[in-house]
């Protein structure tokens, strides 16, 4: 990291998880519309009926047409930002990032936001987007702006799983479904590997359930043979 410049107080994590934790920031995201769960719903409001003397001469009543659901929070915590200017990254403070979907659209975008309900910026996922892995828990993205963001997440936990909800955001905004994405989760150490070279593989292998990672399939790890 280049020379840091603090200029927004930190805040508690608690601020910043998942929206079924506290209404305010399910409003934030539109989600008092909307399960915060993953799960779609629709609603839409009945047009009122005409009149009677009106509905002989005019058009046909039409059918309620169903609104797009809302997005649902896939995944939400609190993170360490830093927006690159002129040349350093500044520190803007521990606030929330959030990946939203909506399965129904396949739209999926990242969510910078702070405690007090507002929307610092968004950045949409889709299959070239790239997010970019870094030694001590740092990750960084370009936003719909082309700002470059570079976020610190606090546990060892909580950034492989956000790269994680990312790649299969990107594999689900897609039509197709025999697409290949791939997404670093933790940056490696020792020699890079090349062309030609013979590795062993460590895996986990999950299915892909309810547009999400589900049931564990297979894993070699513990076993005296890897791949």
């Amino acid at each position: 990291m280049e020379k840091i410049k603090d200029i927004i107080p930190d805040y508690n994590d608690g601020d910043f998880l998942c929206p079924k934790r506290g209404a305010k920031l399910a409003s934030l995201f539109g989600l008092d519309r909307a399960e915060s769960q993953g799960n779609e719903s629709f609603q839409f409001t009945a047009p009122k009926q005409p009149k009677k003397s009106c509905a002989i001469l005019g058009p046909p009543p039409q059918k309620p047409v169903a609104l797009p659901c809302a997005p649902a929070v896939l995944f939400a915590t609190a993170v360490h930002a830093f927006s690159f200017v002129n040349g350093q990254y500044v520190k803007q403070g521990k606030i929330g990032a959030a990946v939203l979907g909506n399965h129904v659209t396949k739209e999926y975008k990242i969510l910078l936001y702070g405690s007090k309900q507002k929307q610092i910026t968004t950045a949409r996922i889709h299959c070239g987007f790239v997010l970019t892995v870094h030694p001590c828990n740092y990750v960084t993205f370009y936003d719909d702006q082309q700002q470059n963001w570079s976020l610190m997440f606090d546990s060892e936990k909580s950034k492989p799983e956000f790269c994680k909800k990312v790649c299969v955001a990107r594999w689900n905004s897609e039509d197709s479904s025999d697409s290949l994405v791939t997404q670093d989760l933790v940056q490696g150490e020792g020699q890079a590997v090349d062309i030609g070279d013979t590795v062993e593989v460590a895996y986990f292998g999950w299915l892909l359930q309810n547009h999400s990672l589900g049931q564990l399939f297979d894993s070699n790890l513990g076993k005296e043979k890897l791949q």
